[in-house]
């Protein structure tokens, strides 16, 4: 079964749909999510932070790799079905918040130290966004 016959599955068997006031749209094409990991160069034991996995389809893929995944969702709909759906996997950590709210230093300070200096949510945005930036260009 393929990504999206296992989305439409999910999405009609749990009488879901996208929520607009969370901008959730979902990727199926599975040739795209292979793509995505594999031009990470995600290995085994390498931390990925997934912010708004969804119902986890590119969750999916990036634990095939062995990678460590810390995935924050603010929807509790999402929260169930990626609790249900990889139940098996012990290198998952789910965190049901708004990744706005949250001290990435309280998740991640054993893989590195991050320093902020916040003084409002889109500076912790772009901050956040700067930090993967430049993990993701200095992965080697």
């Amino acid at each position: 079964m393929n990504t999206l016959e296992i989305t439409n599955r999910i999405m009609r068997s749990n009488k879901l749909f996208a929520k607009k006031c969370f901008g959730q749209n979902f990727l199926v094409d599975d040739s795209i999510l292979s793509g995505i990991v594999d031009s990470s160069n995600v290995e085994k034991d390498d931390l990925v932070i997934e912010i708004g996995p969804g119902l986890g389809n590119l969750t999916e893929y990036i634990l095939q790799t062995g990678a460590q995944v810390l995935a924050f969702e603010i929807d509790t709909d999402m929260i169930e079905i990626l609790n249900g759906r990889f139940a098996a996997h012990n290198n998952l950590t789910i965190v049901n918040t708004d990744i706005l709210k949250v001290d990435l230093e309280e998740y991640i300070k054993d893989v590195f130290a991050v320093t902020y200096s916040i003084k409002d949510e889109q500076q912790r945005l772009e901050q956040i966004s700067e930090t993967f930036s430049y993990l993701g260009n200095n992965a080697n």
